[in-house]
């Protein structure tokens, strides 16, 4: 319950000092609709998923929720927040809390916080997002508290509930394509845990954006996405609408 309410203060105290000056605040919300939720290589749902999202940002904070819904009877669902703090125009950090709210898994009490019992998973992220002369960026993301433990991926230590500590790091390209956008990516883990087992390439891909004009004032994001998982030997062909 302890880290309940560390996070409940602060996401208390950055609504307030968002409050204190609400002219200084950008609000960003929206949706997307994609035929796979795929993330670091893997599928969570086997069908399409409904993404809704809201983040507030004032100076150099950003503080949001993100959430994944599946469409079919399995009911996979994904409630997130996240804090990010940005360094420079091109590097942050951001610290991301996982959840997943199904009512079939044991671990679904969203206020439970203590380690051996918690559905939570909290990650921290260091992102290079790229410059006009450095069209790179890089993220490392390792998680540092919760879901996430040895025996879990582990058939050789069933006992061992020390946190495994799941690193990914994803490497990526952007660029300009005639009225469109593209960014590559490569993505591997460092050893077994949540993406796979050992040091593997888990997420290899292209990704393409375009804005397609309906009306004078109005145009619909589109984008579609060609991912690879090397690990598992799949493959992935993903489209996306945001609104």
């Amino acid at each position: 319950m302890k880290k309940f309410y560390l996070i409940s203060m602060i996401l208390f105290i950055s609504s307030s000092s968002f409050a204190q000056d609400t002219s200084k605040v950008e609000l960003n919300l929206g949706t997307d609709f994609v035929s796979r939720y795929v993330w670091r290589g893997t599928d969570y749902g086997r069908s399409p998923s409904i993404q809704p999202y809201m983040s507030a940002t004032f100076g150099k904070f950003e503080l949001g929720a993100w959430g994944a819904f599946t469409t079919n009877g399995l009911n996979i669902q994904e409630t997130d927040l996240y804090l990010t703090y940005s360094i420079s125009d091109a590097f942050s950090v951001t610290l991301f809390d996982y959840f997943f709210p199904d009512d079939a898994l044991t671990m679904n009490n969203y206020f439970e916080y203590t380690n051996d019992k918690t559905g939570h998973i909290e990650e921290l992220v260091v992102s290079f997002n790229g410059t006009k002369k450095i069209p790179l960026n890089l993220s490392i993301g390792t998680i540092i508290y919760g879901a996430d433990k040895v025996n879990y991926y582990s058939l050789d230590e069933p006992d061992n509930t020390d946190l495994n500590f799941s690193t990914y790091i994803e490497l990526g390209y952007s660029g300009s394509i005639g009225n469109g956008t593209f960014n590559t990516f490569v993505g591997f883990t460092t050893h077994t845990g949540l993406y796979g087992e050992g040091f593997n390439v888990v997420n290899v891909g292209i990704t393409g954006n375009k804005d397609v004009k309906l009306t004078e004032y109005f145009s619909l994001p589109l984008s579609c996405s060609i991912i690879f998982n090397p690990q598992k030997q799949n493959v992935f062909l993903v489209f996306g609408i945001s609104i």
